[in-house]
């Protein structure tokens, strides 16, 4: 009878205190750069360099990369309510529909652009096509876009509502 063994389970390979602390280093934030990181932990940027390549100290810097960020997402989080609290419009304006989008509520697509004031924004669109009854190129200015939109090139040329 011959019985199927459990794997051997993989021993994690060793990585040195020097990696460990540049790895530190360059999440916390302490060492902006990986010579910045090297020097604080007191290695070559080579050497720190060759190791970052190699997949278990990658796995290390991504997963303590990770729980850095979700850490400090509750702060962000907290960042952006206050925001919405700013003397400033646009500041107000941007943090809210941030916070709004997160919880998965987002201005309609369909209804078209929309500005402060409510309704469509005034715009244009250039549709560039190359007829066969005229030789070069014919240029017709859109008010609104054309359905469906002609074969050829259509660029929106609607002014920017950040402007």
């Amino acid at each position: 009878m011959t019985e199927k063994l459990p794997a051997p389970v993989a021993k994690p390979k060793p990585i040195s205190k020097k990696i460990r602390a540049a790895i530190d280093a360059m999440v916390s934030g302490d060492a902006k750069t990986i010579t910045d990181a090297a020097e604080k932990a007191g290695i070559s940027r080579e050497h720190l360099s060759r190791e970052l390549g190699r997949p278990h100290i990658a796995k290390l810097l991504h997963d303590k990369t990770a729980r850095n960020l979700s850490i400090h997402a509750a702060k962000a989080g907290a960042t952006k309510v206050d925001l919405m609290s700013s003397a400033i419009d646009m500041v107000r304006d941007r943090a809210s529909s941030f916070v709004l989008g997160l919880a998965g509520i987002a201005p309609d697509a369909a209804a078209g652009h929309q500005h402060r004031g409510g309704g469509s924004r005034a715009g244009y669109l250039i549709d560039l096509r190359d007829e066969q009854t005229v030789p070069g190129l014919v240029i017709v200015v859109h008010e609104k876009a054309p359905a469906p939109a002609a074969a050829g090139m259509v660029i929106d040329v609607t002014p920017n509502p950040s402007s």
